[in-house]
């Protein structure tokens, strides 16, 4: 009973957070960043499993995702990558 699907595609892949956490979220219902970034601390800690060292955990993640750079498909627009 892990994830929806084996095949499911979760972002919160992206996150630099362990595989316990991420299967919280998801049985939290949190399946992708966009759904966490809007999400309250209230909403995040009301997941069964999750306290405040876990939700430090997971802004922390938060904010270092969405400080780095994005990584666009295809890479920069100056050439190809013939």
């Amino acid at each position: 009973e892990a994830s929806e699907e084996p095949g499911a595609l979760s972002d919160l892949d992206r996150l630099a957070l362990s595989s316990e956490l991420k299967e919280l979220l998801l049985a939290g219902g949190f399946s992708t960043i966009q759904a966490l970034v809007g999400a309250s601390a209230e909403d995040v800690l009301g997941i069964e499993g999750i306290g405040e060292p876990e939700y430090a955990m997971i802004r922390d993640a938060l904010e270092g995702f969405l400080k780095s750079p994005p990584r666009i498909m295809g890479g920069p627009s100056q050439g190809d990558l013939s």
